[in-house]
């Protein structure tokens, strides 16, 4: 670069030349596509958490109305995923899930969990090192804050990014936008802003963020603040009481209902699925029911039955291979262990092929009152609960 000084320069131009060198010093990194390396190569897949509805690499935000039981369903969510368990849709894989809970105290976040294990049909010890649930009702976990007017990132968004990178998370959920954003959330340059830096926490592991919102008070609307939140998500979901272009006159009265819908998304279908709450956490329905009953092994009906089995056990009945009270498809029908997908059929198969391979055997598992002894099953390689 030439330094040299015009001997007519002024001190404006000065000004101007000492700007434009500094710009000069620092201009950002070119780095555009090179189409002719790439040319006859394929693109690697899009990344999921769930199939079609939380995408990895980038943040979507789940709005919804107060009390409908947001940080609830997340929960459930990264329960379920944490552990590769399809919810909603497709799980992949078994992903470690990350919950920052900035509204629930640490005692209703274990009540819950342990609802949840026992929906999933698992101890609690389950989740260790899969699900981290971070209780920050009490803390400030404000990412971002306005100094002097300009949108000012926290050392919390340093935090964030290296949990992400330390416990190698794939899903995060955030509760919530009040409790992380500190800045104006009409004003379209901070929250795209904001957004941006949220991209830049998941890059450890290129995770799916789900940030949690609630609408704005105007009625029928479906998120708050700018059009910025729409515009700068590749994603959008809705939770609540009801569909969300179903007339409020047209309401069932069933508080345990929910739903949960997208609204937007760049990479995927838009749908809805029906959440429930039962047994204290909120249960998802899932559209992927795994494999279709036509294409089901006797195999695959044995690991589900088996699943069923060791259910039962936990909640503390034994159940039997012959017809009767305790019967093991009865029984799990009458415990509303069955679903769209698994029938006593199903059930009655699976225990024929368990008892067939010596996974199951039958023997002695109590004393009735009379002290008879009482039969039932047993797991073969030995009761571990």
């Amino acid at each position: 670069m030439n330094c040299a000084v015009p001997v007519d320069e002024t001190l404006l131009d000065r000004i101007a030349r000492a700007e434009r060198e500094a710009a000069e010093n620092n201009k950002p990194a070119r780095k555009p596509l090179a189409w002719s390396q790439l040319e006859g190569q394929t693109p690697p897949e899009r990344q999921w958490a769930i199939e079609g509805w939380l995408g990895r690499g980038y943040v979507t935000l789940l709005a919804g109305p107060p009390g409908a039981g947001k940080t609830a369903v997340s929960q459930s969510i990264a329960s379920a995923v944490a552990l590769g368990r399809s919810v909603i849709d497709t799980v992949p894989n078994p992903i470690n899930s990350l919950i920052w809970a900035g509204e629930d105290d640490p005692d209703e976040l274990w009540r819950r969990q342990i609802a949840i294990a026992q929906w999933l049909g698992e101890p609690l010890s389950a989740f260790d090192n899969k699900l981290i649930v971070e209780p920050c009702a009490d803390r400030d976990i404000s990412l971002c804050s306005l100094v002097n007017g300009a949108l000012i990132s926290t050392p919390m968004l340093k935090e964030l990014r290296e949990q992400i990178g330390d416990y190698q998370v794939g899903l995060v959920f955030l509760d919530s936008v009040a409790r992380l954003f500190g800045g104006n959330e009409n004003d379209r340059h901070q929250v795209t802003q904001f957004v941006a830096w949220l991209t830049w926490a998941l890059q450890p592991t290129d995770a799916a963020i789900c940030l949690l919102g609630h609408p704005a008070k105007a009625t029928g609307s479906e998120f708050s603040g700018s059009t910025a939140w729409e515009a700068s998500v590749r994603a959008r979901l809705y939770f609540g009481f009801k569909l969300p272009d179903q007339p409020d006159d047209e309401l069932e009265p069933d508080t345990d209902q929910r739903w949960l819908a997208k609204r937007k998304t760049n990479y995927s279908t838009k749908d809805t699925r029906e959440v429930r709450w039962a047994d204290g956490c909120m249960q998802p329905a899932n559209a992927y029911d795994g494999p279709k009953k036509t294409d089901r092994s006797l195999n695959y009906l044995a690991d589900e039955t088996l699943q069923v089995f060791r259910q039962l056990k936990r909640m503390g009945f034994d159940s039997g291979a012959a017809k009767g009270a305790n019967y093991l498809p009865a029984l799990a029908k009458r415990n509303n262990l069955l679903n769209g997908s698994l029938t006593e059929r199903d059930l009655k198969n699976g225990l024929a092929e368990l008892l067939k391979d010596g996974r199951l055997t039958q023997g002695i598992v109590g004393l009735y009152a009379n002290r008879s002894p009482r039969k039932g099953l047993i797991e073969a390689s030995g009761d571990p609960f």
